[in-house]
């Protein structure tokens, strides 16, 4: 997912289990930086990014359960 301020990397599958980490990238700074992560792991979920936020819908837990809850992530401000 990509913006004015960056590029996000959310949860996902790590080769063994669902995440929940939330990864910033900074183009100018040529980093990638953790952000809060996510309140629960999910992986294979749907996202939007709309105004300030990036919404990321549904997806499967660690158990493989389909979630039907929607995880709201604030964008930083732009400069």
């Amino acid at each position: 997912m990509e913006n004015c301020v960056g590029r996000y990397a959310l949860g996902g599958y790590d080769g063994d289990r669902m995440v929940s980490t939330v990864e910033v990238f900074d183009p100018r700074a040529g980093l990638w930086r953790e952000a809060e992560s996510m309140n629960s792991s999910r992986g294979y979920f749907g996202d939007v990014a709309m105004g300030d936020s990036i919404y990321v819908i549904g997806g499967l837990d660690n158990d493989n359960q389909i979630l039907d809850t929607v995880y709201n992530c604030s964008l930083p401000k732009t400069q």
